[in-house]
């Protein structure tokens, strides 16, 4: 296939070479037909992978990304659209490879082949965290274990949705999503207080709704996604009651205003919002060319929400 992903999700072996599940380096391999490593993270991490080891001229190493398993082995096309995979092909002797891009993964499988017969030794590997710098100044502690775990559970998700801006999650699409980052910022109030990532997130929303938003014709195009951009202005007050950063919002109002205003230009005759589709509510119910009691809920709370931050202004 050429792709390292294919070729890793492809890949067959015909046994297991047994060693210690709990050494992580120091690993010798020389199987002429290939080999293959797996590493199980025991829980999801975003960083860059790094291997260093020795090897023949022309050695292939690639590198394949997953949060899953299928059967006994990482479930690399998961989702088949993702290609969460490098290679590397060695020079003679030391090698050192660390990933231009850091990756989101609880298992890492690693394909070892062209090494002509010859061992390779994997010296070490590691992931390098890359994550915003939250400081945990929350706690919670309950009877419940499970209740613990599940706090605890929050603020890894929290954690590894946090780049330099929030993201929907560390493997699938890591990009900014408003409806995404509206949980995100209460988990992040609840674990750290840190209002800044949230600042720079709403800071490029609102590039899209003065640029998008604010020819409202585009609005019925461009709606498909509206129900999740209205909820910014809600975390947009919050941010202001919690820092007082009331330069920021004057900076970002006329454009979270622009998205408003086009809102409301697509009432109906009873006063009600009618979008082409609504994303937010994922029950089987009518989304079409709807006015949703949910979608107009929400606006009404975001108008409330403006009005509040106008005053202040």
């Amino acid at each position: 296939a050429g792709n390292p992903a294919w070729e890793v999700e492809w890949s067959y072996f015909d046994k297991k070479i047994d060693c210690d599940p709990t050494r992580i380096s120091d690993i010798t391999v020389s199987q002429t037909n290939g080999n293959a490593l797996v590493y199980d993270f025991g829980y999801t991490q975003m960083g860059n992978f790094f291997i260093e080891f020795t090897a023949p001229q022309g050695t292939i190493i690639d590198v394949a990304f997953t949060e899953d398993t299928l059967g006994n082995r990482p479930h690399i096309f998961k989702r088949s659209e993702l290609m969460l995979a490098t290679r590397y092909i060695a020079k003679e002797g030391e090698n050192h490879f660390l990933t231009f891009n850091p990756y989101g993964a609880k298992f890492v499988q690693i394909n070892i082949k062209g090494n002509k017969g010859k061992p390779v030794h994997i010296k070490r590997t590691c992931m390098i965290n890359q994550l915003y710098p939250f400081e945990k100044t929350g706690s919670f502690e309950c009877s419940d274990p499970m209740l613990n775990d599940i706090w605890e559970l929050g603020y890894r998700t929290l954690r590894v949705c946090s780049e330099d801006s929030y993201t929907d999650t560390p493997i699938r699409e890591r990009t900014l999503y408003a409806g995404d980052a509206f949980p995100e910022y209460a988990i992040t109030l609840a674990t750290s207080g840190d209002s800044r990532l949230v600042r720079r997130s709403l800071e490029l929303f609102q590039d899209m709704f003065k640029n998008v938003f604010s020819d409202t014709s585009l609005f019925g195009y461009r709606s498909s996604l509206s129900d999740f951009p209205m909820l910014t202005t809600l975390y947009l007050e919050w941010y202001l009651n919690r820092t007082g950063d009331i330069e920021f919002i004057k900076k970002v109002y006329p454009a979270y205003r622009n998205m408003i205003i086009a809102i409301d230009n697509n009432k109906d005759s009873l006063g009600l919002i009618k979008t082409s589709r609504i994303f937010i509510e994922w029950t089987e119910m009518q989304k079409n060319n709807y006015s949703s009691t949910a979608f107009n809920a929400i606006a009404a709370a975001c108008c409330y929400a403006m009005a509040r931050m106008a005053v202040n202004l």
